[in-house]
């Protein structure tokens, strides 16, 4: 049986500006994020590159930056770890990045802030009748590297995630002989998103007055920072 797990990151304000994660960075994808015209996009975009290759690093024994990965926009569809079995998808919305990996099959995820009006009228024109079905549907499409552009993709599953309260989550995968395994960030450690010289929101010595502390439940579903 296939374990599928997933990492929701939390994103901090100022991370595209954090040369921890840049650092992280493959060829080239720093100067096609740097373009994106909001800094919030790029904080969101900088955050799940570095997470991603963060995690296949640990998996693969070498450096982030290192990781034989092709981006989505690279191969016209799904991310690709070039090599490897691996199946890897990413999403963020919002204040959150969800990551999704599994050894033997790809993998879809999704994540969406639920905005104060839902634009059903243009959730119908793609096909959906509500926002979760949106997010289920981006997640199957991703497993296919089809997006929304074809039908629903027969051969993926799909299941729920729970997330942050006020979003919606989904996690796909091939077949349906697989388990989901959700791991919710948990600051044991300097955040894999940001830095202290960056952010000076984490203190290495324990002794500042800008640590962020987050308490997150086992079922994700609240959130308070102090």
């Amino acid at each position: 049986m296939t374990v599928v797990h997933v990492q929701l990151v939390p994103v901090v304000s100022g991370a595209a500006e954090d040369p921890l994660l840049v650092g992280r960075l493959g060829a080239g994808e720093w100067e096609r994020i740097r373009l994106l015209g909001f800094a919030a996009d790029r904080d969101r975009a900088v955050t799940a590159r570095a997470a991603v290759r963060q995690e296949l690093g640990h998996r693969l024994g070498v450096q982030p930056r290192l990781v034989p990965l092709t981006a989505p926009e690279a191969t016209g569809g799904r991310p690709v770890v070039r090599g490897t079995t691996i199946g890897v998808s990413w999403a963020h919305s919002g204040d959150w990045v969800a990551l999704a990996l599994a050894g033997d099959r790809p993998v879809g995820v999704d994540i969406e802030l639920v905005p104060v009006e839902v634009p059903l009228g243009a959730l119908r024109r793609i096909g959906v009748s509500s926002l979760r079905e949106f997010v289920a549907r981006e997640a199957a499409g991703k497993v296919t590297g089809d997006g929304l552009c074809a039908r629903w993709p027969s051969e993926a599953s799909v299941r729920a995630l729970e997330v942050p309260a006020g979003y919606l989550g989904a996690v796909a995968a091939l077949g349906d002989d697989w388990t989901l395994d959700v791991q919710p960030w948990e600051p044991s450690e300097p955040p894999a998103f940001a830095s202290a010289a960056a952010t000076g929101l984490w203190d290495l010595t324990g002794i500042g007055s800008r640590r962020t502390v987050y308490a997150f439940d086992r079922r994700c579903a609240n959130l308070v920072a102090s």
